[in-house]
């Protein structure tokens, strides 16, 4: 009988071990990683993208010099406004979308080659100072948008941007018309915005007179590389 019972007992001790092999095996499931969102850029065409820009300024105390004939007076006023307009070249500038989807881009200015309407040297000097946009230390600006979001209308959105001129950056949110194709990438970008000059630091430092007032609309036209 022992020589029966011992082989009896090794062979169930195998068979079990064999079935919580197979059990084991059995309860595993093969788990599957989700699919990585698809990150794509679209160069912008910088050529035919343009940005244009009218400046609203409003000062007090202000001395204006005046010529008449060999001779310069002083002419003080307690307020006065101005009003210039000019471009900025886009430099370069890129779309991005996650699966086929827009959902942001950044495009850069060129500032050393803002371009406006030259009322004198001194107006005209102001743009370049350092008390003004600094071109020298802050060759570039920038935009970058954020999220758009759909609103009423063909092709009406909401843009969310961040707007970097100099060494500040400010929050934007204003409409604009934005284009994509069949495949949902983006063509077209129009938009307008106005900003605070004086919350982004483009204040001229002059003792004799107070900026009450320095406005500045942007109109933005970007076109896709395509």
């Amino acid at each position: 009988m022992k020589r029966i019972f011992i082989p009896l007992l090794f062979l169930f001790a195998c068979s079990s071990e064999s079935t919580n092999g197979n059990d084991s095996l059995a309860n595993k499931k093969t788990v599957s990683s989700p699919p990585l969102p698809l990150r794509d850029s679209i160069t912008m065409n910088a050529a035919q993208s343009s940005v244009s820009w009218k400046r609203e300024r409003k000062v007090k105390d202000v001395v204006q010099k005046i010529k008449f004939g060999k001779a310069t007076i002083d002419m003080k006023l307690d307020e006065a406004s101005f009003t210039l307009n000019g471009d900025i070249p886009v430099k370069n500038g890129v779309w991005y979308t996650t699966d086929k989807k827009f959902d942001g881009g950044v495009f850069r200015l060129d500032m050393t080659k803002l371009q406006g309407v030259k009322v004198n040297d001194e107006q005209q000097l102001e743009f370049s100072s350092p008390d003004y946009l600094d071109v020298a230390n802050y060759p570039t600006s920038s935009i970058r948008i954020v999220s758009i979001s759909k609103t009423e209308g063909e092709d009406q959105y909401e843009v969310k941007a961040e707007l970097t001129i100099k060494d500040t950056t400010g929050q934007l949110a204003f409409p604009a018309k934005v284009r994509f194709d069949a495949g949902g990438v983006p063509q077209s970008l129009d938009g307008k915005f106005e900003i605070n000059g004086l919350a982004w630091g483009l204040n001229r430092k002059n003792k004799k007179q107070k900026v009450v007032k320095d406005q500045l609309g942007f109109t933005v036209k970007l076109e896709t590389g395509k």
